[in-house]
């Protein structure tokens, strides 16, 4: 069952939580079962695990500002939020 969130106008969640100011569609990618891949990013000790997703034909049509092809990664950081880049370089 897919959360209910507060967005504003820009379509950021608004609701306090971990994914408080983060695209609407982060939480649906953060609770899926498998990621597409994954890497370890930070200085030693205290890396953090980085979740990819790649954006398929199916997701644009559901998520309207994601493009076919767009690679989102997303992390938790060690407050507990989760962030999002889309197409890092």
């Amino acid at each position: 069952m897919e959360q209910q969130f507060n967005v504003d106008d820009h379509g950021l969640i608004t609701d306090p939580g971990k994914f408080e100011r983060e695209p609407w569609w982060v939480p649906y990618y953060w609770n899926m079962d498998g990621e597409d891949d994954s890497y370890f990013s930070g200085p030693e000790g205290v890396e953090v695990e980085i979740r990819v997703f790649y954006v398929s034909e199916g997701k644009v049509i559901k998520f309207s500002d994601l493009n076919e092809g767009d690679v989102v990664h997303l992390w938790e950081d060690d407050l507990g939020f989760v962030n999002s880049i889309v197409n890092p370089e």
